[in-house]
């Protein structure tokens, strides 16, 4: 094709010619060709040679595991408490978790083995917080904001640490299957054995923090269940005092009035005990679970390095790069040309 391939007007007053569209188009493929090739040689450097490969590690695990062997439960209580007892995930969104203060500082400054050396990710990460240049520009726009953002009495340590915490906030995966409470979390470091080890240490804390839930929440309830029955062990005691003296000033219950009142006595010494047993129970399972470590997480797969590489595949990037670059000289020769292309 000519180059007044690319003077072929595409619009002529009201009608749109596809075919000069089509010319116009291909001409740019072939004027520019030698430059696509380029692109792609230049970034096929980088990706294969010059850029610091990643790794993706995951694991995965359920929320929804119950102990069918815990000891048996009976009486009123544990009916009106078998459903709370019997929810199908944790008490706690894992995503939340995730990016919280407490989960991100135990990991950053958790010792990892880099190198064969244990350091923490505050060291390994957070001696690059005052870099702000980057090959990315959008990472250099990035760093820049967040510069401006920090506050001014910060202390060296602190920035370290941030900086550490928020590297880890951006490599964190996450997802879950709300139908099979399904959760899949992982990380994308430079590093082969510690996306392993951080995987490995997200499950831990996950698993760690939901049994420490339990616990805590079993404690409570242990101590709230013992003053109950201690108020109902003094009721019990109360009602077989007054039983005791009601029989003893009523050797003979020939009247339909004593009658009635040991009946109602004995109906509230009945409910008492039945009462006194239920909590009696319920109380040694509180204190069962105040102990247990048993979690409602179920592991299915530990953490593995993913055989392929994580975000975008060679060709891809290409692609959009190509798109990129082919959609900005369409639009610069269109622009250039706008008077023989658009004839009004």
């Amino acid at each position: 094709m000519s180059k007044q391939d690319l003077n072929k007007p595409i619009i002529d007053k009201e009608y749109i010619s596809i075919a000069n569209l089509f010319s116009f188009v291909v001409s740019i493929v072939k004027k520019y060709l030698r430059i696509f090739l380029y692109i792609v040689i230049i970034y096929a450097v980088y990706f294969f040679i010059i850029k610091t490969p990643i790794y993706f590690s995951s694991a995965s695990f359920y929320t929804n595991y119950k102990d069918t062997s815990s000891l048996p439960s009976f009486g009123l209580l544990s009916s009106l408490t078998k459903g709370e007892s019997d929810t199908n995930d944790l008490g706690f969104s894992v995503e939340t978790y995730l990016s919280s203060e407490i989960f991100l500082n135990q990991m950053v400054t958790k010792k990892y083995i880099i190198d064969d050396s244990k350091i923490s990710l505050v060291d390994y990460w957070g001696n690059n917080h005052s870099k702000i240049i980057s090959v990315n520009p959008i990472t250099t726009l990035k760093n820049i904001n967040k510069r401006f953002n920090l506050r001014f009495n910060l202390s060296d340590e602190e920035k370290r640490i941030l900086f550490a915490k928020d590297i880890l906030k951006e490599s964190l995966y996450h997802l879950k299957d709300d139908n099979s409470s399904l959760h899949i979390v992982g990380i994308t470091v430079d590093d082969l054995k510690l996306a392993n080890q951080i995987s490995q240490s997200i499950v831990s804390s996950i698993i760690n923090y939901s049994t420490s839930i339990t616990n805590i929440k079993a404690k409570e309830k242990a101590e709230f269940i013992q003053q109950r029955l201690n108020q109902i062990k003094t009721s019990l005691e109360n009602s077989e005092n007054e039983k005791l003296l009601f029989l003893e000033k009523n050797n003979d219950l020939s009247s339909p009035s004593l009658v009635l009142k040991s009946d109602r006595l004995n109906r509230k010494i009945l409910l008492y005990e039945q009462v006194y047993s239920s909590l009696s129970e319920e109380l040694e399972m509180a204190k069962i679970d105040q102990q247990n470590n048993t979690s409602t997480i179920f592991l299915l797969d530990e953490s593995n390095i993913s055989s392929y590489k994580p975000g975008k595949t060679f060709l891809e990037n290409v692609l959009t790069l190509c798109t990129i670059f082919f959609s900005a000289l369409v639009a610069f020769q269109a622009y250039k040309k706008r008077d023989s292309l658009f004839i009004k």
